[in-house]
């Protein structure tokens, strides 16, 4: 079994063993447990239709960050914010028996003084493909 990929540092800094608090939130017939300075945020991404995989109040001090399952996702995203955020890409391998199965994800990093900010586009705004 391949270990649980884990979201990258920024570059000459570590990860943050900080343990934060959760709260649940609830997301059709599921709940999941969010960080507290996010879980404001997270279900209105979702509300937007901008989907995520995992999230981080403090990754690092002072910088959040959220995981989306795709480029759209980051796009919807970053046209919320009205800003130009640091957006790394993660990759792994999960495969096993000398046979590669690669996974990509895609990581936002954001200072954490701009979470209270953060607010989806009115619907008329959107912006569709």
């Amino acid at each position: 079994m391949a270990a649980q990929h884990q979201p990258p540092p920024r570059p000459g800094e570590g990860y943050s063993d900080m343990a934060h608090e959760t709260v649940k939130v609830k997301l059709g017939e599921e709940q999941w447990d969010i960080d507290v300075k996010l879980a404001p945020l997270i279900p209105l991404l979702w509300a937007a239709g901008i989907r995520t995989e995992q999230c981080c109040q403090e990754a690092h001090p002072g910088l959040a960050y959220i995981e989306f399952p795709g480029a759209a996702d980051v796009e919807g995203f970053l046209c919320m914010a009205q800003r130009r955020y640091q957006v790394e890409v993660e990759t792994w391998d999960e495969g096993h028996d000398g046979q590669h199965v690669f996974r990509v994800s895609l990581l936002v990093f954001f200072p954490t003084t701009d979470i209270p900010h953060l607010e989806p586009i009115p619907v008329g705004r959107r912006l569709d493909r």
